[in-house]
């Protein structure tokens, strides 16, 4: 019989819902953008919580007695308190990023208290997110774009686009080192195509997380896994190690200005952060980052998760936040999962080094804006994989 939307199995149209919605909202508002729909991502995102609630009858509300869940709700209330009593709302960044903390407060936890609600839908969107993606990088052969002398597509951010290939590159690395045969040299190959194209965006950060995330996995496969030989690993470390050293030298090398002023900047930023008598236990507000003038009246937010939230929200947002990565990060770790379930499999070590690079990527670049909200949704992926049974 022909397989429709209703003879899929349930899981299969569940993951690919959450895909839609909580994983291209990088991309959608472009594509909508381009076929004349400028403005339309939200809707369109509102649609889709709309079908899962018709898809998906069954609610799991275990994320919100979960301590991480908890923590990311109160976490993102404060946030959306701080921006409607703080907030600058004249200030069109400002109110931009007050309505996304609404985004993501809302919209992460009905996304996955609808879906993704077990381990199967969970494998199954990474694979479809995975699928996602390589047609973004066909886009490169059609109409490949440049902002300056960075490489994009479809008009997005070269950071947002750097970040995506860094995905793939991961996914890649995971599928070599599960699979030992003549393929090898193809992954191997396409790696190499997707490092040089990730160079080409001039985006620093992703090409370093991606680096750092690629050896995580490799060593939680040898490790905790076993799977890898410690040749074969000894082997990968020293090729992944020399070819990403070669493309970061000759990147610096090649653009030492931009990433000179690049790096002044940043620096700048973060002095006058820590220069300033505007630090406070509820912060400046929330998308208020201009307040510090100078280098901040041109970037909006000073590139770290960490020091954004210290500055618009004081003391109390960044406990919160901090308690949040703290709590996760040891308490969900690959061996808090091995004995919690006496083996850590394949799937778990890349969600969470796949939570670890869109970590380490939230320390270069991106805001509290919709620009790190891949960083947690796979939080929440990642918690509610940990704690479910099958």
């Amino acid at each position: 019989m022909k397989a429709t939307l209703l003879t899929f199995p349930r899981s299969t149209v569940e993951a690919w819902l959450a895909v839609l919605g909580l994983f291209c909202v990088h991309y959608l508002a472009f594509i909508l953008s381009i076929v004349g729909i400028d403005g339309g991502v939200k809707f369109v995102q509102v649609l889709i919580c709309l079908m899962a609630g018709l898809v998906s009858l069954r609610i799991k509300f275990d994320l919100f007695l979960n301590p991480v869940g908890f923590l990311m709700l109160m976490f993102f209330t404060y946030a959306a308190f701080n921006g409607y009593f703080l907030g600058d709302h004249d200030f069109p960044y400002a109110e931009r990023k007050f309505m996304s903390i609404f985004y993501i407060n809302i919209a992460e936890f009905v996304f996955l208290a609808f879906l993704l609600k077990d381990r199967i839908t969970i494998v199954k969107s990474i694979l479809f997110f995975e699928l996602s993606l390589v047609p973004l990088l066909l886009f490169i052969f059609i109409t490949p774009q440049f902002s300056g002398d960075r490489l994009t597509i479809l008009s997005l951010n070269p950071i947002w686009f750097a970040r995506l290939i860094g995905v793939l590159i991961i996914l890649t690395i995971n599928r070599l080192t599960s699979h030992f045969s003549y393929r090898n040299l193809r992954f191997g190959l396409w790696i190499s195509l997707l490092v040089f194209t990730q160079y080409l965006t001039g985006s620093k950060g992703p090409m370093l997380a991606t680096f750092f995330c690629s050896i995580i996995l490799m060593t939680f496969k040898g490790v905790y896994k076993g799977v890898i030989s410690k040749y074969f690993l000894y082997k990968s470390f020293a090729v992944l190690g020399l070819f990403f050293s070669g493309v970061l030298v000759y990147f610096f090398q090649f653009s030492s200005s931009e990433f000179l002023v690049s790096a002044y900047y940043r620096k700048e930023m973060v002095l006058s952060i820590f220069e300033s008598n505007l630090v406070s236990a509820w912060g400046i507000g929330l998308g208020n980052f201009f307040y510090l003038g100078g280098y901040a009246l041109n970037f909006y937010y000073p590139h770290n998760i960490l020091l954004e939230v210290f500055i618009e929200l004081g003391v109390v947002g960044f406990s919160l936040l901090s308690v949040l990565f703290v709590y996760f990060f040891y308490f969900h770790s690959p061996l808090q999962f091995r004995r919690k379930n006496n083996y850590v499999d394949d799937d778990y070590l890349l969600l969470w080094s796949l939570t670890t690079y869109f970590f380490l990527n939230s320390m270069f670049s991106g805001d509290l804006n919709d620009g790190n909200i891949f960083l947690f949704a796979f939080i929440l992926i990642s918690v509610r994989y940990f704690h479910v049974s099958k």
